[in-house]
């Protein structure tokens, strides 16, 4: 059963007033037995004096009324000497019971109130002894909770960070090595987003369940907040830290189940070491925290600490910062990369790609804000923009004349989040533009992450009538199996492919053979990165449907892609290009 809780400053004033009350009962019941005796006093003191008077004046009283005189004089004494010992008694139980509430207030459980007899008294002290053991129970699970997570029952921020600098004095004055530990969940939001907290919060247990197994005796684990442990790893050599990161990834590794779901966890551990990367807890607390985001980025689960890291984490926060303001600032802004057909001779579409131009900072690429912005919770906005500014532009310059389709990028976050089908429908009516023009690209690794889920996603997307590309194919992790069940309409071959194919035999056979199996499925294929006229000419040859590249175009602004646009003419812009025979 729950035990209620209140907090110490109420449990003291609690009793601080308890025992105001006691030292009030004191005064009170003192000064009423005070005056009590008194007045007794007064009035024995007045019939023994009367008594005395009386029979002194009355010579002729026989002893039996001398007798029954003295017995009533003894017993006016007795009532006052009785009256006496309760007032000494009453006040010596009172302060026993002050004393207690005092021993309690500061702390002191120990003792109880004793009280042999069974009387009101001893009642009042059995009360006061459970109120005692009521306390002694509620501090004790109110110091837990202060120190412990709620949900997983591990030791939490503010019991790691002062273990940690306990284990920091241990191993400076023994010359010890430790090791600091901080992991995060991958994609835990969309998990949470997706799925439910109830069924985010059943991982979170389960992670720490798993890594309690995989830790030494004698480490310590903490939930540190979100998605976050951090393990304090005493006594560990770099040799040792890689063998714990090898068990935690074999625990973690294994498949999770809740219901019929089945769910694979991926996390990025970051380290860092004392006294090498750090002489004090916030020291290896941020240096930890870089290390772990260095390995997100790299997607290699496991960074120790590089020197030099500090910068490059304060302007990544610096810049996460900056980003919450600059959709509403009017910062982001789209350029065009020209996408050219060659079956048509004609710049048909354009890939919005978007940028941030920061007041201070000047151009920052997607790279560089797009994984803060889905960390961050800050996508859903980027995206709702880009795609809000690409359809009013592709509305724009349908009524000024210019037939051009517009193709942009989504990230993986936004496959697992349910929004997207219903901002593209909204956008789409505001404007008036037809779905069909415009197309919209993810990544085979996006799909992947996810691949039930992004499947679903993607088919809602695909019934609004946008079309859909897998971007930068040939890089991720798909299976054929899974390109077959995807709704898309194009393939673009990635970059890295396409600007070698003209010296690389094995780029060349991957680029001829992506091309036959696009079309074999009915898929149309854009071949990226064209930036020489030797790979154009043999992405002509093996029939690519249209090709995209500095050959063709850099990204444009938006007033330079306009101008471009309006004046590439279809076969205008082929017979331009150096080398152009080599087409023929």
């Amino acid at each position: 059963m729950d035990v209620p809780i209140c907090s110490g400053l109420e449990l003291r004033g609690l009793l601080s007033a308890l025992c105001a009350r006691l030292r009030c009962m004191k005064i009170k019941l003192g000064a009423r037995l005070t005056l009590l005796l008194l007045g007794l006093f007064v009035l024995v003191q007045f019939a023994v004096l009367a008594g005395l008077y009386f029979v002194a004046r009355s010579p002729g009283f026989d002893p039996v009324e001398q007798a029954l005189l003295a017995l009533a004089t003894l017993s006016l004494i007795a009532v006052v000497g009785g009256a006496f010992t309760l007032w000494h008694r009453l006040t010596r139980r009172i302060m026993e019971l002050a004393s207690a509430a005092r021993r309690i207030e500061s702390g002191d459980y120990r003792d109880e109130v004793k009280f042999v007899r069974g009387d009101e008294f001893g009642e009042l002290a059995s009360a006061f002894n459970s109120m005692q053991l009521g306390i002694a129970r509620r501090e004790q699970q109110i110091a837990y909770q202060a120190f412990h997570d709620s949900l997983t029952g591990l030791p939490n921020r503010a019991s790691l960070q002062q273990q940690l600098r306990e284990a920091i004095d241990h191993a400076r004055r023994h010359h010890e090595a430790l090791a600091l530990m901080m992991l995060d969940i991958d994609r835990f939001k969309e998990i949470n987003d997706t799925m439910g907290h109830a069924l985010g919060d059943l991982v979170l247990i389960e992670i720490g369940r798993r890594l309690r197994a995989a830790l030494r005796p004698g480490d310590r684990l903490a939930r540190f907040g979100g998605d976050e442990f951090v393990a304090l790893l005493p006594r560990v050599d770099e040799a040792g830290m890689h063998a714990i990161v090898e068990r935690i990834s074999q625990v973690v590794a294994q498949p999770m189940h809740a219901g019929t779901l089945e769910l694979f966890i991926d996390v990025s551990i970051g380290m860092a070491q004392f006294p090498r990367h750090g002489d004090s807890a916030e020291e290896l607390l941020r240096r930890a925290d870089i290390a772990m985001y260095d390995a997100k980025q790299s997607h290699s689960q496991f960074k120790l600490y590089e020197e030099g890291r500090d910068a490059t984490h304060l302007y990544r926060l610096s810049l996460a910062s900056d980003l919450r303001r600059a959709v509403g600032y009017g910062e982001l802004e789209l350029h065009y990369q020209p996408v050219f057909d060659l079956r048509a001779q004609h710049a048909h579409q354009v890939e919005a790609l978007l940028r941030w131009k920061h007041p201070q900072r000047g151009m920052v690429m997607p790279a560089d804000f797009i994984p803060m912005a889905e960390q961050s919770g800050l996508i859903r906005a980027v995206t709702d923009w880009a795609l809000h500014e690409a359809i009013r532009q592709c509305a724009a310059w349908r009524a000024s004349g210019l037939n051009v389709g517009i193709s942009i990028n989504l990230s993986a976050l936004d496959l697992s989040l349910g929004y997207l089908p219903e901002l593209l429908a909204t956008h789409l009516q505001h404007y008036g533009v037809e779905p069909g023009l415009l197309m919209l690209e993810v990544t085979e690794t996006a799909v992947m992450r996810d691949a039930a889920y992004s499947l679903e996603t993607l088919s809602r997307v695909k019934a609004c009538g946008v079309r859909l590309a897998i971007d930068d194919f040939g890089t991720g992790y798909s299976s054929l199996s899974l390109l077959k069940r995807m709704p898309v309409d194009v393939l673009k071959i990635d970059k890295s492919f396409v600007s070698g194919m003209a010296s690389d035999n094995d780029d060349a056979v991957i680029v001829r053979s992506t091309i036959e199996l696009a079309h074999n499925m009915a898929l149309k294929v854009v071949a990226e990165g064209v930036e020489n006229a030797e790979s154009l000419a043999m992405l002509e040859a093996l029939r690519c449907d249209a090709v995209q590249g500095y050959l063709i175009s850099r990204p444009l602004a938006l007033e330079q892609a306009t101008s471009w646009l309006s004046q590439a003419a279809p076969g205008a812009l082929i017979r331009k290009l150096p080398n152009r025979r080599a087409l023929a």
